[in-house]
């Protein structure tokens, strides 16, 4: 999101437009000179990072301290003070009509509504938006900066080969590595799938941000491993915005992690087989709108065998609606993060499903014959999550 110049722009726009709002409501003097000064040390700080870390091909900072209670929150800041004047323009616009009524009204326009008092200014409604925006924020930033859960699920399946009964996967997706996570928290991750001893790993995708080089950093954490059977993953659609998409799939391989390219191949000598597809795509942002679809006969790789257990590995959830002709027995996907801001109450009621259209955005589904795990992923470019805190799965195989 900050990494498009011209979207920087308008987040420096919004904070000349929020330290004009700000600055009308305080005494003159040192009181402006000092929101004066804080607004010119943070956006200097801002464009710094934005420069180094978003619009180059720099790694994130190694340092821990200096990403996550640092640069981090300079970005946040940028974002909520952009979130704010957007709100207060929508605001604008929708009260507009009833401005314009009320306009009416003192030039004898008749009301059927008594005229209600002015609001104290210690109430000011924009003032009150940005606090609950800065709580909301600081709140998820919270839920962003801590361990990914352990969700731990039995599949059952009546026709599991007696190979795989107790077999162990884990299921990673979206770690987002360049904009979202770093190194120290790169190595984390592996080390807490280590400690959960699968015997097979599968990556969802959206694995590295904006440079191929970053994915050389995977190959300590990967090579630290002990699943027997591997590390497996598809391309997400960050993956694709690579300079270089080439160089990551040669990378992401010598780091031990065996990509799946519209391709179809069964885990060494077991009942079990993988597919594997490069993200599908999408005009735009909603769900539905994927660019081409899936080529089951065009797999590259040996035949499946019937009797064994199909995974596709695929990086969106909306997609499973093309394979239903076709034996799959689990599908997983990422992508949604979970619908990243969700109602407390209910996680599918959440951003990806009420503006995008996805009907798919966490956890398991049964679709027909079909199970489906969707991961909220382990990270996100979007530092921010509410109520969709970040998941590592693991999936044991019963009958």
């Amino acid at each position: 999101m900050l990494f498009h110049p011209a979207i920087s722009i308008a987040f420096l726009i919004a904070q000349i437009i929020s330290w004009r709002l700000l600055t009308g409501r305080l005494a003159k003097g040192w009181p402006r000179k000092l929101l004066g000064f804080f607004y010119l040390i943070v956006n200097v700080t801002a464009i710094s990072v934005l420069y180094n870390f978003y619009w180059t091909q720099e790694p994130p900072p190694a340092n821990p301290v200096a990403w996550n209670y640092f640069y981090r929150p300079i970005l946040l800041w940028e974002m909520v003070i952009f979130a704010w004047i957007l709100s207060l323009a929508v605001l604008g616009i929708v009260s507009w009509p009833f401005k314009l009524i009320a306009k009416k009204k003192a030039r004898g326009f008749p009301s059927l509504f008594k005229s209600k008092p002015r609001t104290p200014k210690f109430l000011n409604f924009n003032i009150f938006l940005l606090t609950l925006m800065l709580a909301l924020t600081v709140y998820g930033y919270t839920e962003q900066l801590s361990a990914p859960q352990i969700s731990r699920l039995e599949l059952q399946f009546p026709r599991l080969p007696s190979e795989l009964l107790g077999f162990k996967i884990v299921v990673l997706s979206d770690i987002h590595y360049g904009r979202g996570t770093n190194q120290s928290e790169l190595i984390s991750i592996f080390e807490t799938v280590k400690s959960l001893k699968p015997d097979l790993v599968l990556l969802a995708g959206d694995l590295v941000d904006n440079n191929p080089d970053f994915a050389k950093d995977f190959r300590l954490p990967v090579a630290r491993l002990e699943a027997p059977y591997g590390v497996y993953g598809v391309l997400g659609n960050h993956d694709l915005r690579v300079s270089s998409i080439d160089a990551l799939i040669t990378n992401l391989r010598l780091a031990g992690i065996h990509i799946l390219l519209d391709s179809h191949q069964t885990i060494s000598e077991l009942p079990l087989d993988l597919i594997g597809f490069v993200d599908s795509g999408q005009k735009g942002f909603r769900a539905t709108q994927t660019e081409r679809r899936f080529n089951f006969t065009s797999l590259a790789g040996s035949l499946a065998n019937p009797q064994n257990l199909t995974i596709m590995l695929n990086h969106r959830p909306e997609a499973v609606q093309e394979v239903q002709d076709y034996q799959v027995d689990l599908y997983l996907a990422g992508h949604t993060h979970g619908g990243h801001l969700a109602a407390p109450w209910d996680p599918q009621l959440n951003l990806a499903s009420l503006v995008f259209g996805y009907r798919y955005t966490s956890g398991l589904y049964n679709i027909g014959g079909l199970k489906m795990y969707v991961s909220r992923g382990v990270s996100s470019f979007f530092p921010v999550r509410l109520w969709t805190p970040k998941e590592i799965t693991l999936l044991t195989l019963i009958r």
